[in-house]
């Protein structure tokens, strides 16, 4: 990959980098007879950053779409 460019990149490229490690879970339910919900926790650390922050993240994700045809 490249750093940034163009004209809007007026400090130079910004390279970024970060590891990351952490737990995953998720569930898909019936939220009615024409849809389909889904609900997603996941937790992370990251660390070994260079030009970003390092620490903590907590997603919790919940979508719902139409249930698939039966």
């Amino acid at each position: 990959m490249t750093g940034d460019s163009g004209d809007g990149a007026t400090l130079g490229d910004f390279k970024s980098r970060v590891f990351g490690v952490g737990p995953q879970v998720g569930y898909k339910f019936n939220a009615s007879d024409t849809t389909d919900g889904y609900i997603n926790l996941k937790g992370y650390y990251e660390f070994g950053a260079k030009n970003r922050a390092e620490g903590w993240n907590l997603w919790l994700t919940l979508a719902f779409s139409a249930a698939a045809q039966k």
